[in-house]
């Protein structure tokens, strides 16, 4: 039914994407600058990412991250509900790497929220900056909403990284939910290394704060100034409540599971919110084919590249190391293999 279902939207929607990447031919004409402007913005949101991830799950290589990363983002916007998927490939490669599940899923998660909550903080700051062509643009109920969001969203994350009885009652949860399932044994003890997890991530936090500050928002505001950047190589000039609008527009419609990434919704919610404030239509279409020309289809081809490396990588013969003792063991990270589970 689902994949009915964005068979239909994608028909629905092809008039959209005929026009969007159709406007690709006369990207020639932006400005080459603008558009590395907007491809280095994308790219240093991927290294924030990487950065926070990487101090959440206190390992000590950027590529143990940044691979992994690559390859989810990829499956997430290449499958129908994607986002499932792209996790499931991000775990299994750290795993790979000899990373605990228990200790991935928990530092990811909370990575994962605090990147959301740092989006909620930081945006409301942009509306008020009286630039562009269109600074007047009404922006009330995208704040209204941002507002609700944080006063969600925050109070949820304290929770999470201070309070021991609620984290306790989501693992149990987790647990119970777990070993229902066939082929699958958690850990007796799965509740208390979710905790042992949470703590270990949250006196990294608390010794990195203003690092983590900068990390957790650095995703959301280099896509943001990307689509940013790629209004300017068109030539357009708006306000940064107007840009906000069309991004918060953008990842509302990528957020519907129907087709791979919100494929056709994003494209269509960028540019009908551009549009809609009177943007030139031309110019619009240009500008949204570059955004997600760098934005997504370019992290894609590497997060493909990143998955198939590591596939490659995983039938090399690994490297033994003679103990004293004469015998082999693999080690990861430091730390003898057998000594990591796998929960």
């Amino acid at each position: 039914m689902l994949l009915i279902s964005g068979a239909v939207s994608l028909v629905l929607l092809a008039p959209v994407l005929r026009e969007v990447y159709a406007s690709l031919s006369t990207v020639a004409h932006a400005s080459a600058v603008w558009v590395a402007v907007a491809l280095a913005c994308v790219i240093a949101g991927f290294a924030s990412t990487w950065a926070l991830q990487r101090q959440t799950l206190r390992v000590g290589r950027w590529a143990d991250v940044a691979g992994p990363q690559l390859a989810g983002n990829a499956a997430s916007n290449l499958l129908p509900v994607g986002s499932a998927a792209g996790s499931v490939i991000q775990l299994r490669m750290l795993t790979r790497k000899g990373i605990d599940l228990t200790r991935a899923v928990t530092s990811l998660t909370i990575a994962g929220m605090l990147s959301t909550v740092a989006g909620l903080v930081i945006f409301p700051a942009l509306v008020v900056l009286p630039l562009g062509n269109d600074a007047g643009t009404d922006v009330t109920s995208a704040a209204r909403v941002g507002v609700i969001g944080l006063l969600v969203g925050l109070p949820l994350v304290v929770v999470a990284l201070r309070s021991d009885r609620p984290m306790r009652w989501v693992a149990t949860a987790c647990y119970n939910m777990l070993r229902r399932l066939p082929h699958v044994r958690p850990p007796a003890d799965l509740a208390d290394r979710i905790i042992a997890e949470r703590d270990a991530v949250r006196d990294v936090l608390r010794q990195h704060l203003l690092l983590v500050a900068l990390f957790s928002v650095g995703r959301a505001l280099g896509d943001y100034l990307a689509l940013y950047a790629s209004l300017f190589a068109v030539g357009l000039r708006p306000s940064p409540a107007l840009v906000l609008l069309a991004f918060i527009a953008a990842n509302t419609a990528g957020a519907v599971p129907l087709t791979p990434g919100g494929l056709g919704f994003v494209e269509a919610g960028l540019s009908g919110t551009l549009l809609l404030a009177g943007a030139a239509e031309e110019p619009s279409l240009a500008a949204v084919a570059i955004y997600r020309l760098v934005s997504n289809w370019l992290p894609i081809t590497v997060g493909v590249a990143a998955y198939l490396w590591s596939r490659k990588s995983a039938t090399l013969p690994r490297v033994r190391r003679t103990s004293s003792a004469g015998g082999a063991e693999n080690t990861c990270l430091g730390v003898p293999a057998a000594a990591h589970t796998v929960s």
